[in-house]
């Protein structure tokens, strides 16, 4: 049986996915307490409903209700960012603690790897977190964290080790194929630990 026609057990009633009205998106239910911790105006005699979360990338809206009249928030009406729908930095991924996809492609130019989803664990298990009012999602984000650790580690972001005489020796990530170094022009404004985007063959 397809997601979108399944029940919530605890309603008995509202599908578990819908589409987004907008764009089509498959959109997975919200608690309406991450709605209304995380919407700036809530619009007087707001439906007590079910509402669905739409986290394309595409798309403005970001929750919008079970019945088709009912009230949609945009990305505008958030008192965050919603990592899912953003291009520029800062992008959030960790709403508990403040961690953005930027701190771990940083991490990972730094060591190699980024210790992130790590940090976040030790912090939940800790009793330190709450999804349901912070992330736009209302869900836990190690998801997110280690789908943006696992894009970042396998992209083409290397660390310049040392730039003199116009070349600089690259090194790349451990899971790329590349190894050979970046020439660097002796007027790019490189330095030791920069970061340099190459195109890899």
């Amino acid at each position: 049986m397809s997601d979108c026609c399944s029940t919530n057990p605890k309603t008995g009633t509202a599908p578990l996915v819908m589409v987004c009205p907008v764009n089509g998106a498959r959109s997975k239910q919200v608690d309406i307490l991450t709605v209304k911790s995380l919407v700036r105006r809530l619009p007087l005699g707001m439906l007590n409903t079910q509402y669905y979360f739409c986290d394309a990338s595409d798309c403005d809206v970001v929750y919008f209700a079970l019945e088709v009249d009912g009230p949609r928030f945009l990305r505008e009406d958030m008192v965050v960012r919603v990592g899912a729908k953003e291009t520029a930095d800062p992008i959030p991924v960790c709403y508990c603690f403040g961690f953005t996809r930027k701190d771990i492609e940083d991490e990972i130019v730094e060591t190699g790897r980024s210790a992130v989803a790590d940090r976040i664990k030790t912090e939940v298990n800790a009793g330190n977190c709450a999804c349901e009012v912070r992330n736009p999602s209302g869900k836990c984000c190690l998801g997110d964290v280690a789908r943006a650790s696992t894009e970042l580690t396998g992209s083409d972001v290397l660390l310049v080790r040392y730039v003199s005489r116009g070349v600089g020796s690259a090194q790349p990530h451990r899971n790329l194929l590349a190894s050979s170094a970046c020439v660097v022009p002796c007027h790019d404004p490189f330095g030791h630990g920069n970061r340099l985007r190459c195109q890899l063959a």
